[in-house]
């Protein structure tokens, strides 16, 4: 398989276009394929500048032929974009049935396709209802009783810390979680042969620095660690310095 950085971002429903949105607007990454898709009338929300696809409402059970008719819209829609690409990575929130519904059949598409694949999933908030919250956590129970890769991120626990505690906020604030969050997540994954170059360029630019006392500095994490090496280079920035200020 190549290693050309060639990844599929799925966002789906409501929130998981928003956030698909805002990595585009971001520049997105070297490599990185975005798809919204959203069902009935909410795929017209999704604004005109990305690739978008339209999906069933997602059927009330998960078998029959509703659900067959429902999955079949999806994997044709993922089968068209993801061609070449190497890894598939979905972002939604989980409380709407969309998100709920859509994302493990995404990741069973991946999955029989021997994609490697993975969820970013937002749950509920502290004042979403009792509906949604039950939505959420049954999906992503059954999510991760089928060994799918889930990350989860708890608005719950953690929306008390966003700046803005105002309710319309919310939303938009976990939207922006949930992007940022990929980025961080997918970063590493889409390094290719002119990132190398530059980071070879880079290191040979700080060796001729001039000498640094840094015969002190502190490992932090690091400490009583073998350092931790990516594509040859050495993450260990600590260790690194030590090694290189006197060349």
């Amino acid at each position: 398989m190549s290693n050309s950085g060639d990844i599929l971002l799925l966002g789906i429903g409501t929130a998981g276009s928003r956030a698909a949105y805002y990595i585009y607007q971001r520049g997105g990454l070297p490599g990185l394929r975005i798809l919204a898709v959203d069902s009935g009338d909410a795929v017209h929300e999704i604004p005109s500048a990305l690739q978008s696809a339209e999906l069933p409402l997602p059927p009330k059970m998960p078998v029959g032929e509703a659900a067959r008719e429902a999955n079949a819209v999806l994997n044709s829609t993922i089968d068209f974009h993801l061609h070449g690409a190497r890894m598939l990575f979905i972002v939604t929130f989980l409380g709407g049935n969309t998100g709920a519904y859509y994302t493990q059949t995404a990741l069973d598409y991946a999955k029989t396709h021997g994609i490697p694949a993975a969820a970013l999933v937002a749950m509920p908030h502290e004042f979403d209802s009792d509906e949604c919250k039950w939505i959420a956590n049954d999906a992503l129970d059954t999510l991760r009783a089928q060994h799918f890769q889930v990350l989860s991120l708890d608005c719950q626990s953690f929306g008390a810390f966003f700046p803005d505690q105002e309710r319309e906020a919310a939303y938009p604030q976990a939207v922006r979680w949930i992007a940022e969050t990929t980025l961080g997540h997918l970063k590493l994954f889409t390094i290719g042969e002119a990132s190398r170059q530059g980071n070879a360029n880079s290191n040979a630019a700080g060796r001729s620095l001039p000498d640094m006392a840094l015969g002190d500095l502190s490992r932090g994490i690091f400490t009583n660690v073998p350092a931790t090496f990516f594509n040859g280079e050495n993450l260990d920035l600590p260790t690194y310095w030590r090694q290189h200020s006197k060349q």
